[in-house]
This record gives structure tokens, sequence and C-alpha cells, in this order.
């Protein structure tokens, strides 16, 4: 079970790695001023939603915060080993896509020229951050995720996905 969470957690940071990617702009080290590795003590008004070995999960009751122009309709953040690691924003609906991508390539920088009209996913690769924009035009669900580059480096380790330096 433990290196299962493992496992999901590292596929979803591979699958980052398979799409278009983009150097980051101005890494923020973290999410909406908090630092990558901050322990789930530090942060105020989180509730536990799901606890699986050495992963956490907490949302924020009420409003989730604005990100990037747009009113997300959930947040989450994921902690490993009491250690802040990834942040998950769910969205809905085009209009809220269209929004999120104009202020995030403003925000993190421009991507390669592609054909498709519509952006489905696209990574933005910093030294301490990763951005990783998905959607979904069939559902019209998105996610805005933000990953620890050292943390999820030291998962691929564990996981022996990164060969030993």
């Amino acid at each position: 079970m433990r290196w299962t969470v493992s496992a999901a957690f590292a596929l979803l940071v591979l699958a980052a790695v398979s799409g278009l990617a983009a150097d980051l702009k101005d890494d923020p080290g973290g999410f909406d001023g908090v630092w990558w590795g901050t322990s789930a003590l530090e942060m105020s008004g989180l509730a536990l939603i799901r606890e699986q070995a050495d992963f956490n999960t907490f949302t924020r009751p009420g409003v989730p915060p604005s990100v990037c122009d747009i009113t997300p309709e959930r947040v989450k953040y994921q902690f490993f080993k009491d250690r802040l690691n990834l942040v998950i924003v769910n969205y809905r609906g085009k209009e809220t896509h269209d929004t999120l991508v104009a202020c995030a390539l403003r925000r993190y920088g421009p991507i390669p020229p592609m054909k498709p009209r519509t952006l489905l996913r696209v990574d933005w690769d910093g030294p301490a951050t990763i951005v990783s924009l998905t959607y979904d035009p069939y559902t019209e669900e998105g996610t805005l995720s933000f990953a620890s580059r050292s943390i999820n480096e030291e998962l691929f380790e564990r996981l022996e996905l990164i060969p030993d330096r």
C-alpha cells in the first residue's frame, strides 16, 4: 500500500515530464507564499482529507484562494513526511481554462509554438518548482499543479527511478 501511493505520485510527476515543457519564469519556490518543505503544522486552517503512509493531503475549508485570476473549485495540499511537496488546484469550465492559460503564460512564461488551438497540457520547469497545467475539453475539468523539484527527486530516488549519482 505504501509503495502504491508513492508509485501513483511518481506516475503523476512522470506524466508531467511527457507533456509540452517550457522554462519557468520567476520560480515561486512554493505556493501562495508557502515554501516547499513547510510543515503542515506551520499552515493554519488545514483540514486533513487523506492520510496514507508518508503522504498527508489537506484542504482549507471555505472558498479556495484565488489562483492566477480564477477561483478554483478546490485546492489540495500534499505533504510528504510532513513537508509541503505538491499543491493541486482543480477548476472547471472552458472560460475558466482560457483565463487561467492567459494568466499562466504571463506569470510562468511562454511555451513553444504548437498546432492545437486548445492548450491541453503544458509544464513549466524551474529550479525549485514544476508547474503543470492539464485540461480535458470533454469534461471541461482542469488541474494546475505546483510540485517541489527537490522533494520529487527524493521520491524518484526512493522508487529507484533515478540512478544513483
